[in-house]
């Protein structure tokens, strides 16, 4: 899929813009650097990181590519340790974000999907 988005924003006669998830030694994966792709596609799969692209020259115009947030969001972001420390700080405001950003995760995909029908 990436190479297919490459090509497009290429072809395309005018500015494109690229936004990628790229996990670095700085978020502190705990499976590892070496896990980089696996940490890619599941972001995509929890919604942490959706998946769509906008051609102005195709139709439809918006593309999601990727399917309703599988719910491991949560999960997802405690297998980083810049999320999993606030666990540690401060537990039930860990909780009250971590709700608030899968709640938002699933409005999200609804949002950009009902745009891309």
């Amino acid at each position: 899929k990436t190479i297919e988005i490459l090509r497009e924003a290429e072809e395309y006669p005018g500015p494109s813009l690229i936004i990628a998830y790229c996990p670095c030694i700085n978020h502190g994966i705990r499976a590892g650097m070496s896990h980089a792709i696996v940490e890619e596609r599941e972001a995509v799969r929890c919604g942490y990181w959706p998946l769509y692209h906008y051609n102005p020259l195709a139709d439809p115009k918006l593309s999601v590519d990727y399917s309703v947030p599988n719910g491991n969001l949560v999960e997802f972001i405690n297998g980083e340790n810049r999320y999993a420390d606030l666990n540690m700080i401060d537990p039930d405001a860990a909780a009250g974000l971590q709700t608030r950003l899968a709640d938002d995760a699933r409005e999200l995909f609804r949002i950009l999907k009902s745009n891309g029908e």
